[in-house]
């Protein structure tokens, strides 16, 4: 665990990507969309949630789960969330730093219901 976070730390202080076992992209910057209905803390959470997350790109359905999964936490049980927009910010780094765009649309029924 303490290697795990120097490599991280290092990588940062570098400039460097941090160690990437489980992707090939890993996520720089996030864009969600359609965050009308969510406070300023909910929409900083699920960029926490997002930012540095390493995945394969072909299976960029597992960030939209993730956001689908704390949008359920927070009682939107019937948000619809897209797959994520991919972009590649930089093909040189391995793993590939890239930004994703998210479109959800939470269903404003369950918000009445709270």
């Amino acid at each position: 665990m303490a290697t795990l976070l120097l490599v991280t730390l290092l990588g940062f202080a570098t400039g460097g990507s941090p160690a990437c076992d489980d992707g090939d992209s890993i996520v720089r910057r996030v864009s969600l969309e359609d965050t009308a209905g969510l406070t300023s803390v909910q929409k900083s959470t699920l960029n926490s949630l997002l930012i540095n997350q390493c995945f394969y790109r072909e299976h960029g359905d597992k960030l939209s789960e993730a956001v689908y999964r704390q949008l359920s936490k927070w009682g939107y049980t019937k948000a619809y969330v897209q797959d994520p927009i991919v972009r590649v910010l930089n093909r040189s780094s391995n793993p590939s730093s890239v930004s994703v765009t998210i479109d959800f649309v939470l269903d404003y029924q369950d918000t009445e219901r709270k």
